[in-house]
């Protein structure tokens, strides 16, 4: 299991570096989802380090709400409630990039780069 745990962390890195990459290509969509992916991951990996498995789901309200009861964090529950547009936003562009073709600007892109170096 030390592999899959080494395994998240790693990917999350990759698709930071992805997310801006793709930022200063003008990429948005994939930046955009990129983005959502390393939040999505960095909770995974969380609760992994604690519990030793984690939900397999896509959803942020339910990873960060897990992530804060493993490693017992009142404050990330704090920050996702402080942060629930931009959040959703995030779960919005897991889905919309990927299905329904929404395309993202600038500066939405950005926005969602911006939330998830604040998280990472």
């Amino acid at each position: 299991m030390k592999a899959n745990r080494d395994y998240l962390k790693r990917r999350s890195d990759e698709f930071f570096l992805l997310a801006e990459e793709m930022l200063d290509k003008g990429r948005y969509n994939i930046s955009a989802l990129a983005s959502e992916q390393v939040i999505q991951l960095l909770l995974k990996h969380s609760i992994y380090l604690r519990a030793g498995e984690y939900r397999q789901t896509h959803e942020l309200a339910d990873l960060f709400a897990d992530a804060a009861a493993v490693n017992h964090l009142p404050e990330l529950t704090d920050y996702y409630k402080q942060n629930i547009l931009a959040i959703e936003a995030l779960e919005d562009a897991y889905l919309t990039s990927r299905y329904v073709g929404k395309e993202f600007s600038q500066a939405e892109a950005r926005a969602l780069f911006d939330l998830t170096q604040s998280i990472k």
